[in-house]
């Protein structure tokens, strides 16, 4: 008995989390309740690009442009890319007067060229958009309708697309994970951000510490320093800013996107506003261990493989109520039922995560 207490208090706060965000996230989009009221705002995307294809760079561009309104702009930086990438942009958008492109000068890297384009922007309210991502045609309306008119930052939801059994798992642990981005900020803790899509005041992106010497973190950096100190922070339950990009095209790619994001962890601490993305990760951690803690055990005849059965089914049942609060919003069609295979492969998929991180350079994209 007192081995199944001990892995039943490990899901306790995984639990918490979990069950709160989902709901957190369900009300919000109940109530439809606006963020900000800053109606009529101009906004300016930026977009840095550095490896991909040119076909991929040209859909980004092309579905911000649509979504673009008269007074809004679109800043575009070539990170240290082939001279004729950056000629290739400016033949491209020279006849669009709003869309500016120009190639970084700074050290190479994504921090140095997102700090070179808001340096560049004009306007009060940016958004950042990776040059993956395609967004909706009503994706500026949306987000100069809800950004705050002080110092802010506008978490926006973000949905990969998987291909194929391993890439609609992909697709359905990134779902659970907006998803306690959202409901974290919408309780007031906000724990998670994501590059991808995010907006924010630029005297607030101006003011913090990038960390260079991370070679990610962004995103979590300035979160943390949104939080430090005091600006506002939320996120903007609504389909029409969803920001789309496509999965890992492999499970090594998968491995070294999520190792890449971990590897910025070194970098938080409880004084610069990451207190609840710390507790969070403990809390993650103890969940993924108490299914197969319990099912070693079993094993070892300290607890009954009922026991073992019933944490795994706990736990399954936590990741199946997160997943089902945030598919609607993210406009999801991964299957229910993949839940159990991805159940299954997480703890390995933690682990050999957790490893590479600890041992892979963080500089560079």
């Amino acid at each position: 008995m007192s081995a199944l207490i001990v892995c039943l208090a490990l899901l306790l706060p995984y639990a918490l989390w979990t069950v709160a965000c989902s709901v957190a996230l369900m009300r919000r989009r109940r109530l439809r309740s606006a963020v900000g009221n800053s109606a009529g705002c101009p906004v300016t995307a930026i977009v840095c690009t550095f490896r991909e294809r040119r076909e991929t760079v040209a859909r980004c561009l092309a579905s911000i442009v649509r979504a673009m309104g008269t007074d809004d702009r679109l800043i575009v930086i070539t990170d240290h890319t082939p001279p004729d990438v950056t000629a290739w942009l400016a033949d491209t958008w020279q006849a669009d007067s709003r869309v500016t492109i120009t190639a970084n000068t700074a050290p190479q890297g994504k921090k140095h060229a997102q700090g070179m384009a808001v340096a560049l922007a004009r306007t009060e309210t940016i958004v950042a958009i990776d040059a993956d991502c395609q967004v909706g045609p009503h994706f500026f309306d949306t987000i100069r309708h809800a950004a705050p008119p002080s110092d802010f930052m506008l978490l926006l939801p973000v949905a990969m697309r998987g291909c194929g059994f391993v890439g609609k798992m992909m697709e359905m642990e990134f779902v659970c994970l907006q998803v306690i981005t959202s409901g974290s900020a919408i309780l007031g803790r906000p724990t998670m951000a994501n590059g991808a899509g995010m907006v924010f005041s630029r005297p607030l992106y101006m003011g913090h510490n990038p960390r260079h010497s991370f070679r990610s973190g962004d995103d979590m950096f300035l979160l943390g320093h949104a939080i430090a100190t005091g600006a506002k922070v939320d996120y903007l339950a609504d389909a029409e800013a969803l920001v789309e990009t496509s999965a890992p095209s492999s499970v090594r790619a998968y491995v070294r996107q999520r190792a890449r994001w971990l590897g910025k962890a070194g970098g938080y601490s409880p004084t610069g506003g990451h207190g609840a993305v710390i507790l969070l990760a403990w809390s993650v951690l103890a969940g993924v261990v108490a299914w197969p803690l319990a099912g070693v055990l079993a094993a070892f005849g300290l607890m009954g493989w009922g026991g073992a059965v019933a944490i795994f089914a706990i736990k399954l049942a936590l990741d199946a109520f997160t997943f089902v609060a945030g598919r609607r919003m993210l406009r999801s069609d991964a299957k229910a039922w993949l839940a159990l295979p991805l159940e299954v492969a997480y703890p390995l998929m933690t682990a050999v995560v957790g490893l590479r991180a600890a041992f892979f350079g963080r500089r560079g994209w």
